[in-house]
């Protein structure tokens, strides 16, 4: 394994044998997936601590890294994610069930992989629905939970095929369908009823036979000028968002195949790399033009209107709205994730260190307490995105770390309460 030119001082194993953290004379501690020995994966490092670190020993859950540095102090890490096993790495699509207990991963080999979540710290393999051409580009469940929508593309065909899953060990193909022709991968809504992709004639809309949902019938959409570089749709498949090489992007609401309305993009005439997202209820629309995501209001769909954008140091890869609507998860060429606040468009938190390569594929949970990241070279993870559970894990850890002569001193006036007293 590389380590940059630097030496190495300590490392540990974690219980379960799969993390591996290695400690340098670089003040970094280093941290690679080892499921694979022969093809050890990098994970985020922990970047310069204030002294080198000489020992290093994870908790018995593995949930925790601790280090003892060359001071005599001793650091705590929370380890912020689960890991799904070697076989999800390098997925480009991701897909909770409505229950939460169940995650799809695909990606380049044609085949989709379903994970038992039902103990999120030891997700297990459910079972796989092997597709048998193309790149899996994008995934839904159905309403009822035993339907699953897979968008495949190559250089051949584009494809969207419906599956039940009700045994995951024993997938079955219902239905499948072949675009007319190239261009992008075609675009499922989120509750798998409804495909959107580049047609010969213009954008092709059509209800998957045997899903649930009030989805709109069959329609082409006349898709104006311009090539189509990207594609979403809402999460009933009433409203259609199109983002065009030229950096504009245009509207479509169910029963009307001309755009209500075609928005100039931020570099108006300039080729970007764009990613689009709808809002679940469809009043918002997410659009990255490249380093740029700027947040537009559909409250009116024939007049968007801009909230406001946010610039990063990187190229945006993958966005994903929580299913409130209220946050939306930011997925960016070097490896980081953001969150914003959608109603806003201002970022919420610094960055959250996902892998060394894009972030390719983002997805809440039904909850909205669990995201799920997959990046280039890189295992699927789950983050916890619940404050309350972030509170529990740092009590946990840190303890009521304020005493009562503390408190007396930068809380004068008021009773003895400290933060962790009812988390820990």
């Amino acid at each position: 394994m590389p380590t940059n030119g630097t030496g190495a001082l300590s490392f540990a194993f974690s219980p379960d044998g799969r993390t591996l953290a290695v400690s340098d004379d670089a003040r970094t501690v280093r941290m690679w997936d080892v499921s694979d020995p022969a093809a050890p994966v990098g994970l985020p490092a922990i970047p310069h601590t204030r002294d080198n670190v000489r020992g290093l020993a994870f908790s018995p859950d593995g949930r925790t890294l601790s280090g003892g540095t060359e001071s005599g102090t001793v650091m705590l890490w929370h380890l912020p994610y689960d890991r799904l096993p070697i076989a999800a790495k390098d997925a480009r699509a991701l897909a909770f069930a409505p229950d939460g207990r169940t995650l799809a991963t695909g990606g380049e080999d044609g085949r989709v992989r379903l994970w038992n979540l039902a103990d999120p710290a030891r997700p297990r393999a459910a079972g796989t629905v092997d597709i048998g051409t193309g790149e899996v580009a994008a995934l839904a469940f159905g309403t009822d939970g035993h339907t699953l929508a897979v968008s495949t593309w190559d250089a051949r065909d584009r494809r969207v095929g419906l599956w039940d899953v009700t045994a995951p060990g024993s997938p079955r193909r219902l239905d499948e369908r072949a675009v007319e022709s190239g261009g992008r991968p075609p675009a499922v809504s989120a509750d798998g009823s409804t495909a959107v992709a580049v047609a010969d004639r213009g954008i092709h809309v059509w209800r998957l036979a045997g899903t649930a949902g009030a989805a709109p019938a069959d329609r082409i959409l006349k898709a104006g000028d311009g090539r189509v570089g990207s594609l979403a749709v809402s999460s009933d498949g009433r409203v259609v968002g199109v983002g065009h090489d030229d950096g504009d992007f245009s509207l479509w609401m169910a029963g009307d195949p001309s755009p209500v309305a075609r928005v100039t993009g931020v570099d108006p005439g300039a080729s970007a790399t764009q990613v689009l997202a709808l809002a679940p209820d469809g009043h918002a629309l997410a659009k990255s033009d490249r380093a740029t995501l700027t947040v537009w209001d559909l409250g009116d769909p024939a007049k968007p209107a801009a909230r406001g954008s946010v610039s990063g140091s990187s190229d945006v890869e993958s966005l994903a709205f929580a299913p409130s609507g209220h946050l939306l998860a930011e997925g960016n060429a070097d490896g980081t994730i953001r969150f914003v606040d959608p109603a806003r468009a201002t970022v919420l938190s610094r960055t959250l260190a996902a892998g060394v390569g894009p972030v390719t594929a983002l997805a809440f949970a039904p909850d909205g307490r669990t995201l799920a990241g997959a990046g280039e070279d890189q295992p699927v993870r789950l983050w916890s995105t619940d404050p309350e559970a972030a509170a529990r894990w740092i009590c946990t850890a840190a303890g009521n770390v304020i005493t009562p002569a503390q408190w007396a001193q930068y809380v004068p006036g008021l009773a003895y309460e400290p933060p962790c007293d009812e988390q820990g």
